[in-house]
């Protein structure tokens, strides 16, 4: 701890020796909170999408298999939702990639937004979109919940004076 009370992470080094006669312990305490910091910032770049902040392919790989293992243990279902915005490709070419990318963030905030918080939506290309929804109880509640996505896509997005979808 810091004078100040606050706590923080250290590295500690220590080795025996002696101290007028006796033995004694020398050690060394040195702070790396800083570095714990950074190394939590670059594990969080290696698993988000950069432009949206959604998992990333890999991290929603790394879900997927842990929430497969789950399910076949606990004997649950679960669900994936693939979104693929179609003519996308035009919003780039008519506006510009700013537009684009805007685009990207509004729906990314939106399918995070419509899902639990246990569900794990990812940005897993340019303009693909993959929701994994574990611990599905009643097949029914996947209709509604593809209706709530369905609906979050086809919402129009004001993007720089013009419309787009």
């Amino acid at each position: 701890m810091r004078g100040t009370g606050e706590r923080i992470d250290v590295e500690a080094h220590a080795a025996a020796t002696e101290l007028e006669g006796r033995p004694a312990v020398l050690g060394t305490l040195f702070d790396v909170t800083e570095r714990k910091c950074e190394e939590a910032r670059i594990a969080c770049q290696a698993s988000r999408d950069p432009l949206t902040n959604l998992s990333n392919r890999a991290h929603f790989m790394e879900r997927l298999r842990q929430e497969l293992a789950e399910a076949r243990r606990q004997h649950r279902r679960l669900a994936i939702v693939y979104v693929d915005l179609d003519r996308f490709r035009f919003v780039n070419d008519t506006w510009g990639r700013n537009a684009a990318d805007t685009l990207l963030q509004s729906l990314g905030l939106c399918l995070r937004r419509r899902v639990r918080e246990v569900d794990t939506v990812a940005r897993v290309a340019g303009d693909e979109f993959v929701i994994l929804m574990p611990d599905i109880r009643q097949t029914e509640n996947l209709s509604a919940i593809a209706q709530k996505v369905l609906a979050a896509v086809a919402r129009p997005v004001q993007i720089e004076g013009g419309r787009s979808r």
